[in-house]
């Protein structure tokens, strides 16, 4: 019984521990904002958005004078949109629009981050798109970078879009476990991103 016991005691906490090591090795975010597409000599506008379940997000919308299509950009696992300004720069000198959002707890984003959270961050950008900047599904392209690119697939699954961009991207994040951190069980893993099942 006493072996039982302080079994239950010490796995008790690695059970409620696991959910925030698991975070904490998915997410990476920064809140301080250290760039604007205003550093480029870029036009743009500041984008507020609230998500189904409440959460207020923050983005920017860069319009091109005579633009080919819009780009929906869903960024990697760390640092925040102003860390990816010479993409932003590179999509405009394309004659492309580009809404680049934070998913919630990065940037100027409310919340936490989670795998579901992110895919309703992505859902309000493209309805974002729809309803206020008049887009249309053909004209989307949705563009993901590493983490981004989970995100996109999801939601091409469940939207019309013009196209998808991937960049370093990955199957799942069991997978990358597997890859990166082999000791670590598979069961143990809550998120998903299972990309490859969709």
């Amino acid at each position: 019984m006493k072996i039982l016991l302080i079994t239950v005691v010490l796995i008790t906490p690695l059970f409620f521990l696991r959910g925030y090591l698991e975070k904490r090795s998915i997410y990476f975010p920064l809140r301080a904002i250290e760039a604007t597409p205003k550093d480029l000599d870029l036009d743009y506008e500041d984008v507020a958005v609230k998500t189904k379940d409440g959460v207020q997000l923050s983005g920017w919308f860069i319009p091109a004078k005579n633009p080919r299509a819009t780009i929906l950009f869903s960024h990697g696992n760390g640092g925040n949109i102003s860390h990816r300004m010479e993409k932003i720069n590179m999509l405009s000198f394309l004659n492309l629009n580009v809404l680049i959002f934070d998913y919630r707890g990065y940037g100027g984003s409310m919340g936490s981050p989670s795998e579901e959270g992110l895919y309703l961050d992505a859902e309000a950008m493209y309805d974002y798109l729809l309803n206020k900047k008049g887009s249309i599904p053909p004209e989307i392209i949705a563009y993901g970078e590493s983490l981004g690119g989970a995100v996109v697939i999801d939601l091409a699954g469940k939207h019309e879009l013009g196209g998808i961009i991937i960049e370093g991207g990955f199957t799942s994040i069991k997978e990358m476990a597997k890859r990166l951190a082999p000791f670590i069980p598979p069961s143990v893993i809550k998120s998903k991103f299972d990309s490859l099942e969709k």
